[in-house]
């Protein structure tokens, strides 16, 4: 998938239920694995077998680099093939809409995270 299929995919996704899907802790605090099968915007691009390894991978509430460090392997390489092939600043832009509360509201996005996912596509559109 090109970036901006990945950010489409992403959009799409948490817009069915932005309260419900993002993942977030008892804490309020973001997770790319979470109770209740419930990932975050790069948690769930993660291949099977660290997704399925739940709160319990190591890294799990570490930067994309430490997630990566902690598991020895480039962190492309542990993405889904599908979602392969893009450096790790996209991940951490396609994050920061994940997390920001105010990007989002009950229909989906909000004007602020839509303004933020037109800005990400000028940027990655190439």
């Amino acid at each position: 998938m090109n970036k901006i299929e990945i950010i489409n995919e992403t959009v799409k996704f948490y817009s069915n239920d932005p309260y419900y899907l993002r993942s977030f802790d008892e804490d309020g605090d973001c997770a790319y694995n979470n109770t209740n099968n419930k990932h975050c915007a790069v948690g769930r691009c993660l291949m099977y077998k660290y997704k399925s390894r739940g709160k319990k991978l190591k890294g799990n509430y570490e930067d994309l680099t430490t997630l990566s460090n902690v598991h020895k392997i480039r962190f492309d390489k542990m993405l889904s093939p599908k979602y392969r092939g893009h450096d790790i600043s996209f991940w951490v832009d396609l994050q920061e809409l994940h997390d920001k509360d105010s990007y989002w509201n009950s229909n989906g996005l909000s004007i602020a995270g839509e303004e933020f996912v037109q800005r990400l596509k000028l940027v990655y559109d190439k």
